[in-house]
């Protein structure tokens, strides 16, 4: 039986000690030549995008419930429907959940969904004033329950948009009726599913023209 350190491992050893003793030299040598180099010039990148809701009048916030440690976002959709040119706003709002809820909304503001009218106006140099009024209560709309997600889509082809509201619950569905108003038809329409749907979307499956 041989004392020590067999004569493999020794073999291996030494020449990762020298490895390491190399690193090292060679991290100094890095360090300084890093510190030679000039400092980095001022950040030159243009902003893309910035966040003008309040500026603009979307004034919204979602009141999610609160009461599972899961917590699912709202939908939104962008949609013209007075058809004057240009994307109105909706907003899927959530509701209180169970009988005790940690976090309650506001009183003078019940939970429900949001539609806002884009008022865009063009000075006469071409800027554009981006301005959304919240028209919810003059819509229509009157939306039930725990909202979930949203489909825009023209279901009759007349030309107008209307409104498919997912929900914890009764699904609803609005038809624009080109006035600025939309009718509930949830029922005759047979769109009224009472299961939790989320995601939704409008699809001429048979080519047929309808949705």
């Amino acid at each position: 039986m041989t004392r020590g350190m067999p004569f493999v491992a020794r073999a291996l050893v030494l020449p990762a000690i020298a490895v390491l003793a190399a690193g090292c030299r060679g991290e100094s040598s890095d360090a300084q030549a890093r510190g030679d180099m000039p400092a980095p010039g001022p950040d030159t990148a243009v902003e893309w995008f910035e966040d003008v809701a309040a500026v603009a009048g979307l004034d919204f916030v979602h009141f999610n419930g609160m009461s599972e440690p899961e917590i699912m976002g709202p939908g939104a959709a962008l949609l013209d429907y007075d058809n004057d040119g240009d994307l109105d706003v909706y907003l899927i709002q959530g509701d209180t959940l169970g009988s005790d809820p940690p976090l309650a909304p506001r009183p003078d503001r019940a939970p429900r969904d949001r539609l806002f009218r884009n008022d865009l106006a063009v000075d006469a140099e071409g800027v554009p004033s981006l301005t959304f009024t919240d028209v919810t209560d003059e819509s229509g709309v009157v939306a039930r329950g725990y909202g979930m997600g949203v489909a825009t889509g023209d279901i009759d082809n007349d030309g107008w948009i209307d409104l498919y509201l997912t929900r914890f619950g009764a699904n609803q569905m609005f038809r624009n009726q080109g006035d600025g108003t939309f009718i509930d038809v949830s029922a005759a329409s047979g769109a009224d599913d009472p299961s939790w749907s989320v995601s939704s979307a409008f699809v001429d499956a048979d080519r047929d023209g309808w949705l």
